[in-house]
C-alpha cells in the first residue's frame, strides 16, 4: 500500500479484522483477523473457533463464511475469532491491556463514554485474595460478582511462576490485572522468592514497572 494509507493506519500496534467476499489468495467467503506488527508467535497461537486456522500466504487467520453460517451461534462463532486473536496479538505483544480495553457495547445501545465508567472502578477497597497451594496457587479478586484471577505453579523451592492471568471484558480497564500483579510482587518480597512472569501480561506490567524488577529470576 501506498505510504499516505499505511502511515496513519499503522503508526502503532494494529489488531484488525475483517471480511474478505474472495479472491486474492482464497477462493471463498471468509473472515479474516491479523496484528500488525506481528508478534513473534501469533501465527501459532491458539484461537477460536476450531474452524479458523492460520493461512501462511495471506499471513493471518482465517475463518470460512460457511463454518460462521453452520455454527450452532454464528454470533458467538465470529466473536470467539475477534476476541481470542486480539488477546492472542496483545498478550504475545505486550501491549497495555488495560489502557486500550473498555467494556463491551450492546447492539443498538449507546456505550457510556469512559469517563461515565470511570465511576464504577474499583475503589481501592476490593481485597486480593491468594489461595495458595503445594504446586499451585492463585491470586483473584471479585468486584461486582465478576471474578478476575492470576494463576501461579510453584518451580522449586524460592520460586513462581506467573502463567496465566484471566480479566473478564466486564472488569477491562479498571486495573485489576495490574493489582493482581502487584500483590504477587509484594508477596514475593515479603517471602523472599523470585518470580518468572510465564504470562504475557503479568511479563508486560512488571517490564513497565522498574520497582518491581527486583522480584525477577536473575539468569
Amino acid at each position: 500500500m501506498p505510504d499516505h494509507v499505511t502511515q496513519e493506519a499503522y503508526d502503532r500496534e494494529v489488531s484488525s479484522a475483517g471480511f474478505w467476499p474472495g479472491g486474492g489468495g482464497i477462493d471463498y467467503p471468509a473472515f479474516y483477523a491479523y496484528a500488525y506488527p506481528t508478534p513473534n508467535g501469533f501465527r501459532g497461537a491458539s484461537v477460536r473457533p476450531d474452524a479458523a486456522f492460520w493461512h501462511d500466504g495471506l499471513s493471518e487467520f482465517i475463518l470460512p463464511y460457511d463454518a460462521v453460517q453452520s455454527a450452532a451461534d454464528p454470533d458467538e462463532a465470529l466473536m470467539a475469532l475477534l476476541i481470542s486473536t486480539y488477546e492472542a496479538a496483545a498478550g504475545l505483544g505486550g501491549w497495555d491491556r488495560d489502557l486500550l480495553e473498555c467494556a463491551h457495547g450492546q447492539p443498538r445501545q449507546v456505550r457510556r463514554p469512559d469517563a461515565a465508567l470511570a465511576k464504577n472502578a474499583p475503589s481501592g477497597d476490593e481485597k486480593v485474595e491468594r489461595e495458595d497451594g503445594a504446586s499451585k496457587g492463585r491470586y483473584r479478586m471479585v468486584i461486582d460478582g465478576v471474578e478476575a484471577e492470576m494463576t501461579y505453579s510453584r518451580a522449586g523451592e524460592g520460586l513462581i511462576i506467573i502463567d496465566h492471568t484471566e480479566v473478564p471484558a466486564a472488569l477491562r480497564g479498571r486495573k485489576v490485572g495490574e493489582r493482581l500483579v502487584r500483590q504477587a510482587i509484594e508477596d514475593a518480597r515479603g517471602e523472599g522468592v523470585a518470580i518468572i512472569p510465564l504470562c504475557p501480561f503479568a511479563k508486560a506490567q512488571i517490564g513497565r514497572h522498574p520497582e518491581w524488577q527486583d522480584v525477577l529470576r536473575r539468569s
